[in-house]
């Protein structure tokens, strides 16, 4: 829906990464954030996680009405992501 844009910065260390929406000059985008401490690894899988939120996401009156963060959408995204960008563990 809006352009996504990725940054690392330090995070508390049980939290791997966060998906907002966010403006970039002057216009709506989503901002994921990663934890820099994690490992690169870690980071790949928090961002395959994350950009599947930024992808399932609708309209702010749609959000509202979902009843989890992990639902079946998020599930779909998420496993297009994975088949896409490999699964070599």
């Amino acid at each position: 829906m809006y352009p996504v844009f990725f940054e690392r910065k330090s995070l508390e260390e049980w939290d791997s990464g966060a998906c907002r929406q966010g403006v970039r000059k002057g216009q709506p985008c989503f901002i994921i954030t990663l934890n820099k401490h994690d490992s690169l690894k870690h980071q790949c899988w928090a961002m395959l996680h994350e950009y599947a939120h930024a992808t399932q996401w609708r309209s702010d009156r749609q959000e509202a009405g979902r009843l989890r963060d992990h639902d079946d959408e998020f599930g779909i995204h998420w496993a297009r992501h994975w088949s896409l960008w490999g699964h070599d563990g």
